[in-house]
Order: C-alpha cells, then sequence, then structure tokens
C-alpha cells in the first residue's frame, strides 16, 4: 500500500521524465550519427572512434539531465505533505514513519535506476537496429555504472533536503541549487577535481579525450565510497522524519 501510494505521488514525473531521456537519447545518437563530424556511408555506419565520441557526448548530456529528473522524483514526502495540509492522512495509515519514509526512497531509487539503466538500452538498439554497428557493450557499462554510482549519491543529498526543507518549491529549488554548486566547485577547484561526484559522473579523466578509450580500470573504490554515502544520508534522512514533529 506505501508502494502503491508512493508511486501514485510520483508516476508522472517518472514517465514525464523517462520519455524526455528516451527521445533525447534516441534523437542524439541519430542525429550525430548522420552528421557531417562522422563517416556518411551508405549503411549509416561509423569509424569506432567517432561512435564511441558519440556515446561520450550522449553520457554528458544524460548525466545533467538525468540528474535534473533524480531531483525531481526525490522531492516529495511527508514534509511536502505537512505543506498541504496532508501528512495527517499518511501518519493515521498503520505503518510507522521509517516505513513510509524506506517505502518513498524505494520507490525513487529503483525509478532513477530504470531512468538510468533505459536510455542506455535504448542507445544500444539505435545503434544496433538503425545504425546497423555493433553495441559496444563494456564502454556503454563504464558509462552506465558511473552515472548510477555518482547519481544515486545525489539522490539521496535531495531525499535528505526534502527531509529537511519544507515547501513546495523550496525543497527542490535548495537541492538544484546544492548540485549545481557541486557542479561548479569540482569543475573550478583543481584540487577537488579526484573527489568531485559530478566529474566522477561524467567520467572526466577516465576517458583519454583524443582517443576516446577507457584510461583506467572502472575505479570501484570511487563507486563503493558513493554506494556507502548514499547508505548514510538515506539513514540520516529516516532518523531526521522519525524525529521531528508534525
Amino acid at each position: 500500500m506505501l508502494w502503491y501510494k508512493a508511486w501514485l505521488e510520483t508516476r508522472w514525473r517518472f514517465l514525464l521524465c523517462l520519455a524526455g531521456l528516451l527521445v533525447f537519447c534516441v534523437f542524439f545518437v541519430i542525429y550525430r550519427g548522420t552528421g557531417d563530424d562522422f563517416q556518411r556511408l551508405p549503411s549509416w555506419a561509423f569509424s569506432a572512434r567517432n561512435q564511441r565520441v558519440m556515446l561520450f557526448m550522449a553520457h554528458q548530456y544524460l548525466v545533467l539531465w538525468w540528474t535534473v529528473a533524480a531531483m525531481l522524483l526525490a522531492m516529495g514526502g511527508l514534509l511536502r505533505e505537512k505543506a498541504l495540509g496532508l501528512s495527517s492522512f499518511t501518519l493515521a495509515l498503520p505503518a510507522t514513519r521509517a516505513r513510509i519514509v524506506l517505502s518513498r526512497i524505494g520507490l525513487g531509487m529503483a525509478e532513477a535506476v530504470v531512468l538510468a539503466i533505459v536510455p542506455f538500452l535504448a542507445i544500444m538498439a539505435v545503434l544496433y537496429l538503425y545504425l546497423r554497428e555493433p553495441v559496444p557493450f563494456q564502454y556503454l557499462c563504464f558509462l552506465m555504472l558511473a552515472l548510477l554510482g555518482g547519481g544515486l549519491l545525489l539522490f539521496a543529498l535531495a531525499i535528505l533536503i526534502s527531509s529537511l526543507v519544507e515547501g513546495e518549491y523550496t525543497a527542490p529549488a535548495a537541492a538544484l541549487g546544492m548540485v549545481f554548486v557541486m557542479f561548479f566547485v569540482g569543475n573550478v577547484v583543481e584540487r577537488l577535481q579526484p573527489y568531485s561526484i559530478p566529474r566522477f559522473m561524467a567520467l572526466r579523466g577516465y576517458i583519454d579525450t583524443n582517443t576516446w578509450q577507457i584510461l583506467t580500470p572502472f575505479p570501484w573504490m570511487m563507486l563503493a565510497v558513493c554506494l556507502l554515502a548514499t547508505v548514510v544520508l538515506m539513514s540520516i534522512s529516516v532518523w531526521v522524519i522519525g524525529r521531528r514533529d508534525f
């Protein structure tokens, strides 16, 4: 029941974000694959290098739009219901606050994962069906894991903000503002670049921009740190809601 309630609250945001990401990925691959920057062969094929360029550039845009979508999915919950005067109904349900928050977090994470995986599947389908190109599965998995590893941490951060900040528009503005600061600082401050979550998601420094080949093995340690921080932030969110006076 709690999962279904969370789905009803987020379904239109999720479906619209999913449709937008799918349209973007399909259009980007087809446009870039037939543009002047690539070999315009009769079979719509192009070189392996140009294929990697296209995938990396699509990934950069996908990181941006996926982050915005994840921020939107993370908004809501008991604090928003309190601002709208609806929290008393949810709190009257036969469930603890922890279960209410965890059901919302669980569904939101599942939706965020789908928003990360499905666009890459669409790219693979376009490459194979439209461009008749072999699918660079390892390259795509490298990109997708980076997006999910850092993205879930940003999602958890947005969940925490929505558990601390009331208001219909205040919480989304605070979450997007904090992510923007992280993007800006991570790119400008050189000392912080190795620890920048947005740069990790975009794989800046992990891809050779001359050959567009993967430079290093996948940074599993960075992924593990991001997932651990995600668990910590979500645990804090549950604790905050449990102690808050409604």
